[in-house]
């Protein structure tokens, strides 16, 4: 696997948990549930790094920080 995915259109499946320094399986999870998109070629199945890039942009649009306080009581009611 060659160091330099940021250059590279399209991605294998180790190529693409390298990338968003994921595990393999969480990526064929992200398939599985259709949140990224993916091609067969022969035996290996192919992904687009801006199918990548645009999964996260979307999911860091979604994303929305909890407060110091709301992290502290999820805690609390953890061991409660």
């Amino acid at each position: 696997m060659n160091g330099n995915t940021a250059e590279m259109p399209v991605l294998s499946i180790d190529e693409a948990a390298s990338y968003i320094r994921a595990s393999r399986e969480h990526i064929y999870n992200l398939i599985r549930r259709g949140e990224l998109t993916s091609v067969r070629a022969g035996h290996r199945r192919l992904i687009r790094r801006v199918d990548i890039d645009k999964m996260l942009d979307q999911r860091a649009e979604q994303f929305e920080p909890r407060t110091r306080h709301e992290r502290q009581s999820a805690a609390i009611d953890i061991f409660s």
